[in-house]
């Protein structure tokens, strides 16, 4: 009897659990329907990480370019031509001055840009062809209305993902129509590049200036190099060449080198990392030593976040920030002014690190 009575509950657990199968199965399948009724209806699913987030880049304000008469790198009754700087990106800006007239309207824009003797552009070309037609955007500006034309200055055949403007001996540009000519010519147009406010930022985050020997940079320039051949950086105490840092109106004397074992350090045209040590028993906001390196290299603000989530339980963490950083190499006849860009600024470890 008892055996009986346990073949009978067993029957039951097996007839409740295909029950709560069958119950499973049903949800699983309506759920599923739910979420294709929704995607037909236009709702967009969640939960699907393999579709991408795009963030869009702000975009270039012409009416505070027309601002700064600093960035004019010509002008004349139809047009002006403005050097500025994007996203760390050059431009070439073109304000005429409306109603647009005549070939002005339709005509394409040339722009032919010649590089220095030193820079080996690839394919053999003689010279950048950056030729372009846009549709101009429409600004008001002083009371005045503007056609605004705007061109990237970037090119497969340079040899860098990002045109240096110290590497351009001259630009021709103006406009023209195959089979008519040209209707507009401005010849040998030489871009000065401390005229491009590239140490100008838009954003509220503190600025580190950088300022050494153009001898001693190159130097550093050589030891990238040397390591990016490699794939890897060594280093050592005969690397560190002397510079100064300003820092929150404060200027202080430093030692530097790069820093960064593996490549992904150099690679950048401009964002390289750098270790630095303040000299003469000063500190930078506290630090002795401190390094700058692409925020890239520390998982953007993750590495930030860390750090504020260690403190704040008071477990010793870095001193970590972002800084709007700029090199300023100097020689007997010129002053050089790079905008790096924005950097991780980040303590080293050091006796000083507790606080």
């Amino acid at each position: 009897m008892q055996l009986k009575s346990d073949s009978s509950n067993n029957n039951r657990w097996g007839l409740l659990l295909v029950a709560l199968g069958v119950v499973a199965l049903s949800l699983f399948v309506l759920s599923q329907r739910s979420l294709e009724t929704a995607d037909k209806a236009g709702v967009s699913k969640t939960y699907d990480l393999n579709v991408p987030t795009v963030i869009r880049a702000a975009q270039i304000d012409y009416t505070k370019v027309l601002d700064q008469p600093e960035q004019r790198v010509y002008s004349d009754s139809l047009v002006s031509l403005y050097l500025t700087s994007h996203m760390g990106k050059p431009h070439l800006i073109y304000a005429y001055k409306n109603p647009l007239e005549g070939r002005l309207r339709t005509d394409l824009f040339f722009l032919h840009i010649y590089i220095k003797d030193h820079i080996t552009l690839k394919n053999d070309a003689p010279y950048l062809n950056l030729d372009f037609l846009n549709s101009p955007e429409i600004i008001t500006h002083d009371g005045l209305t503007f056609s605004v034309f705007d061109r990237l200055l970037q090119h497969d055949n340079y040899p860098k993902a990002t045109l240096d403007i110290d590497d351009i001996a001259y630009i021709n540009t103006g406009r023209y129509r195959s089979g008519l000519g040209r209707s507009q010519d401005i010849a040998k147009l030489r871009l000065n590049p401390n005229l491009i406010l590239q140490n100008k930022y838009t954003n509220s985050l503190d600025s580190l200036t950088l300022t050494l020997k153009a001898s001693a940079f190159d130097k550093i320039k050589r030891k990238r190099n040397e390591a990016i051949d490699r794939g890897l950086l060594i280093t050592d105490n005969n690397d560190y060449v002397k510079g100064s840092l300003s820092y929150q109106g404060k200027t202080l004397d430093t030692e530097l080198r790069l820093k960064g074992d593996w490549t992904d350090h150099l690679l950048d045209d401009r964002k390289w990392s750098y270790r630095f040590l303040i000299q003469d028993g000063h500190t930078l906001n506290g630090m002795r030593k401190v390094s700058v390196q692409h925020p890239k290299t520390r998982n953007y603000l993750w590495e930030w976040l860390y750090n504020q989530a260690l403190t704040a339980q008071d477990i010793i963490g870095l001193r970590y920030d972002f800084v709007n950083f700029t090199i300023k190499t100097t020689s007997n006849t010129n002053i050089h002014t790079t905008a790096v860009g924005v950097m991780a600024l980040e303590e080293s470890f050091d006796k000083i690190l507790s606080r």
